[in-house]
C-alpha cells in the first residue's frame, strides 16, 4: 500500500492559484515601492526656498573657547570687531570710517590708529585667543561664558544695544498668547536672554525643538535657534511667504527693523493746490478735499526717522492737461496708485539703509502689494512691481 500523499486535480489548482497569488502581490509590493519611494524624500512643495537659514542644533552647555592667548599689537593698528548696529555710528564717526587713519580721533588724541570690522558673528573663540583686540557687545556675553573669556571690561556703557525685538504676527498681543506656539532665536545670544526674560515674567516654561516640524507643547514657549538673530528674522520671514505657519514670530536685533509706508492728508479748502480732490483724509478721519502724501519712515528701537515721500496724485489730475499744466506737474509725473508710489519709495531707500519688514496700512498692503499669500507685513528687500 503506497501511503504517499496525493493532491487532487481541485488541490492542485488551488496551490497553483495561491502561488500565482503571492508572486503577483510580491511584484506589486516591489513595484510600489520603487515608484512611491522617492515620493517619500522632500518634494518641491515641502522645500525650503535657497538661502533660507536652518534651524541649528540645541546645545546643553555653552560652547567651549579656543584656549586663551596674548594679542600681538602689530602696524600701530588696534583692530575692534562691532556689529551691524546704528549705535556705533558714534564710533565708526571718531575712527573716520571703518579703516584705520591718522585722521581719527584715536590717533590724534592717543597715537594708535583703530580698524573697525562689522560682523554679525557669535564666535567669541578669536577675541579670547587673541586674533583681535578687542569686541564692543553686550553684557550677556559675559554671563554666557564666564570664566572662559580671558578678556577685560574697560568700560561698560549700557546693559544692551537696546534694539532687541520680538517679532509677531498682528494676532499676538501679550508674551501669553506664545503658549503653545513656537517662535525662532539664537541661543546663548541677548536675543535669547531677552525672550526667556519675558516668558519667565509673563509664568511661561520654555520648550526647546529640534526641527520646524517636530512637535511643540501644548501649555509651554516652543523655540528653534538659528546661528543668529539675523537668521531667526530670515527663517520667520521665509515661514511667513511658505504660508507654512509653522513660526509664531521671531526674536532678533537691529538692523532687522522695520520701513513703514503710509499716506497722510492735507485738507484744503480750493481747488487749485496741486492734487487736491475729495478723498480719504488720515488728519480728518474722513473723505473730504485735500490733497495726499505717501510717507516712507525708518523705525526702530531707538525712535522713527522720515526717509521719503511723494504726492499722489489722483487720475483725474494726471489726465487733465490744463491742471497739470497750471499745478505746474511734470510731464513724467503720470498717474500712480499709492501702493506703486510706496514700491517707488521702497527701491529708492533699499541701497542707503537695511531692513527687514515693511508695514503700512490696508491701502499698500490688502490687494498689489504683497505677493499672493503673503501678509501685509512684509520681508525687506521688495522686489519691483511689474
Amino acid at each position: 500500500m503506497n501511503d504517499t500523499p496525493r493532491f487532487t486535480a481541485l488541490g492542485k489548482a488551488i496551490s497553483a492559484i495561491l502561488v500565482a497569488g503571492l508572486i503577483t502581490l510580491g511584484a506589486y509590493l516591489v513595484l510600489r515601492g520603487k515608484i512611491a519611494g522617492p515620493s517619500l524624500s522632500s518634494t518641491p512643495e515641502t522645500e525650503a526656498p535657497k538661502g533660507t537659514p536652518e534651524v541649528a542644533e540645541v546645545k546643553i552647555e555653552v560652547p567651549k573657547l579656543s584656549p586663551p592667548a596674548a594679542f600681538n599689537y602689530k602696524d600701530n593698528i588696534v583692530p575692534i570687531e562691532i556689529s551691524e548696529y546704528a549705535g556705533y555710528a558714534g564710533l565708526i564717526a571718531a575712527n573716520g570710517g571703518l579703516d584705520p587713519t591718522e585722521g581719527s580721533w584715536f590717533f590724534k588724541n592717543h597715537g594708535f590708529k583703530v580698524k573697525l570690522t562689522v560682523s554679525e558673528d557669535e564666535d567669541w573663540s578669536e577675541l579670547n585667543e587673541g586674533k583681535m583686540a578687542g569686541s564692543v557687545t553686550t553684557v550677556d556675553v559675559l554671563a554666557a561664558y564666564g570664566r572662559q573669556l580671558h578678556a577685560v571690561v574697560p568700560v561698560q556703557i549700557g546693559f544692551s544695544r537696546g534694539a532687541d525685538g520680538v517679532v509677531v504676527g498682528s494676532d499676538i498681543k501679550r508674551i501669553n498668547q506664545l503658549k503653545g506656539k513656537t517662535i525662532a532665536t539664537a541661543q546663548f545670544t541677548e536675543v535669547d536672554f531677552f525672550i526667556r526674560y519675558l516668558a519667565q515674567e509673563a509664568g511661561l516654561a520654555i520648550n526647546t525643538l529640534g526641527s520646524l516640524d517636530a512637535s511643540p507643547h501644548p501649555d509651554r514657549l516652543n523655540i528653534v535657534y538659528t546661528e543668529d538673530g539675523f537668521g531667526a528674522g530670515d527663517l520667520f520671514a521665509a515661514e511667513l511667504k511658505s504660508g507654512k505657519n509653522r513660526l509664531a514670530g521671531c526674536v532678533t536685533w537691529e538692523p532687522k527693523v522695520s520701513e513703514v509706508v503710509d499716506g497722510s492728508g492735507f485738507p484744503k479748502s480750493g481747488d487749485k493746490s496741486c492734487g487736491v480732490a475729495r478723498q480719504w483724509c488720515g488728519r480728518l478721519g474722513k473723505v473730504d478735499n485735500c490733497q495726499v502724501g505717501v510717507f516712507l519712515a525708518y523705525v526702530s528701537a531707538r525712535g522713527v526717522a522720515p526717509l521719503d515721500r511723494r504726492l499722489y496724485l489722483p487720475r483725474e489730475w494726471a489726465e487733465d492737461s490744463k491742471r497739470r499744466q497750471d499745478g505746474h506737474v511734470p510731464e513724467e509725473v503720470q498717474f500712480q496708485e499709492s501702493w506703486r508710489i510706496a514700491l517707488d519709495l521702497l527701491d529708492r531707500s533699499r541701497s542707503d539703509v537695511p531692513f527687514a519688514w515693511v508695514a503700512g496700512d490696508d491701502e499698500f498692503g490688502d490687494d498689489e502689494l504683497p505677493t499672493e499669500g503673503e501678509p501685509c507685513l512684509r520681508p525687506g528687500q521688495p522686489p519691483r512691481a511689474s
